[in-house]
């Protein structure tokens, strides 16, 4: 079997994933790692990745290489999402980022994000269930949406700005945000996702989902029933929960949201917007339950790496 690993920059998290491949396909994860790096802090403001954030990610990218080469495995993607590709300085980031590691980063569109997204999920639940897929994975600056129709059994995608990171700045002045601020931002996704998602979504009784504010749902929701927060695969969250949780974050500050047990610190700026955005997902699917997966980009662009360029491996 090939060692081979994937990376992806996304608006708050740097992630790396180490797997063994063979034949075209995953047949085991060795390693997961992430990194809150915040590429996208203060994008709305500036247009501008921060230095901060750009050394920030070169540190995290370097310990992800060391990491591969402990494993013997070769790093073959490298993806950026939504901040980067919303950036005045991608470039120049970009640039930053091959001097220092050496490794060349691919932006991808909100289209081929969703495509890879639904690759990574599909290498793992194609074979666990002959249902058909509808996937969310709510990220810092986009969410993307994945359905396999019922009527025709193509799959149809869209990506749509709002992100966790992207909605908090946009809307949330206050800490804790004002009533009027989170119904500006409730009112913005809820237009967002009627203009981008709403004909071809279809009702479906699990929708599958992906990103740091599902997992980070699912290490709450654990804590609060007493299991440990390492068990997200395949974890359920029902409706009720997020709305009632969405209710509870919305009169908190961030030091206090930064108390909530699973709640990491680091993402208690950004949760209640995240919060907001798959309450309104799920609402549009009429799910009666998110399934959580860990499964997604970083899977679907080691996929689109040995489909690109299988005489290299």
């Amino acid at each position: 079997m090939t060692r081979l690993a994937s990376i992806a920059i996304g608006t708050n998290t740097t992630r790396l994933l180490i797997a063994e491949v063979e034949q075209g396909s995953i047949k085991q994860i060795l390693q997961r790692d992430e990194v809150m790096t915040g590429v996208g802090k203060g994008l709305s403001e500036t247009g501008e990745i921060s230095n901060e954030a750009v050394q920030g990610c070169i540190g995290v990218m370097q310990d992800y290489q060391a990491q591969a080469q402990k494993l013997n495995a070769r790093v073959t993607a490298v993806v950026a999402t939504s901040a980067i590709r919303d950036s005045r300085n991608r470039e120049s980031f970009l640039h930053t980022i091959r001097q220092s590691t050496g490794l060349d980063v691919e932006v991808i569109s909100g289209d081929e994000e969703a495509h890879r997204v639904f690759l990574g999920v599909a290498s793992h639940y194609a074979v666990n269930t002959r249902d058909r897929l509808a996937i969310t994975d709510i990220g810092g600056g986009s969410t993307e949406v994945i359905v396999e129709s019922r009527q025709t059994g193509d799959i149809v995608k869209a990506s749509v700005n709002i992100g966790s990171r992207r909605m908090t700045e946009t809307f949330l002045e206050n800490d804790p945000p004002t009533q009027r601020q989170i119904e500006r931002m409730t009112r913005h996704i809820q237009s967002e996702i009627q203009a981008g998602l709403a004909s071809f979504v279809e009702p479906t009784e699990q929708l599958i989902g992906v990103g740091g504010t599902v997992t980070t749902l699912a290490k709450i929701h654990l804590r609060r029933s007493g299991f440990a927060t390492t068990a997200l695969e395949g974890h359920e969250l029902v409706p009720a929960f997020i709305e009632t949780l969405l209710s509870d974050l919305a009169g908190l500050s961030q030091a206090e949201r930064e108390r909530i047990p699973g709640l990491p610190a680091e993402r208690a700026s950004v949760i209640l917007a995240g919060t907001a955005i798959l309450n309104n997902v799920v609402k549009v699917f009429q799910a009666v339950s998110v399934i959580v997966t860990e499964h997604g980009v970083l899977e679907g662009s080691l996929l689109a790496a040995l489909h690109l360029k299988p005489k290299k491996l």
